[in-house]
């Protein structure tokens, strides 16, 4: 199949396209690992979220071959290469990845950096940094997710996302006596 590269109308992101195998259609190309057309596994949330749309979002079904879909999403029409979902593959490739380390890419830095990941495409590294420019970066230190832009992170205490802050409260003792004022114990 021949793909492409074209200017996303309304974003001027620059997508992949294929011709439907169908119609001969050229439309905007996707490929996620799902068993069904408008859903995903869990870890995929994010990235399936972008690429059907939200759950009650207005969606046709053009026709389907095999794994492709064509749909209508809006105005738009894509194409998606649906894959079959193997976990236990996603996770070790995510593990070999988030192992992964390369030269920070701050600039002037010198040290190691880690994988560092968007929810969008948490199985493609956005690049890697240090420990100490993950922050500035917008990136959690913990799990080495980028969370810039959400107040619960940007305004954080410990420095962490929700998750990770509240993995080491838990981990470490955190404040445990807030528990005991939700009951009363008479």
């Amino acid at each position: 199949m021949n793909e492409s590269v074209i200017s996303a109308p309304d974003t001027g992101e620059m997508i992949a396209t294929r011709f439907c195998p169908v119609c001969g259609k050229e439309l905007a190309y996707y490929e996620l690992e799902c068993d069904t057309p408008y859903t995903a596994p869990a870890p995929l949330a994010f990235k399936a979220l972008f690429i059907w749309g939200a759950y009650d979002a207005d969606k046709e079904t053009i026709h389907q071959d095999a794994n492709y879909i064509h749909f209508r999403l809006g105005n738009a029409e894509r194409l998606v290469l649906m894959k079959r979902f193997d976990q236990d593959a996603f996770y070790k490739r995510q593990e070999q990845e988030r192992n992964a380390t390369a030269p920070c890419e701050h600039e002037g830095c010198k040290n190691v950096g880690d994988a560092c990941f968007t929810l969008f495409e948490p199985d493609n590294p956005m690049g890697f940094y240090c420990s100490e420019h993950k922050r500035e970066t917008g990136v959690c230190p913990g799990c080495n997710m980028f969370y810039a832009g959400l107040e619960s992170f940007d305004f954080s205490e410990t420095g962490y996302c929700a998750g990770c802050s509240e993995a080491i409260d838990s981990d470490f003792g955190g404040d445990d006596d807030l528990e005991d004022d939700w009951f009363d114990e008479e």
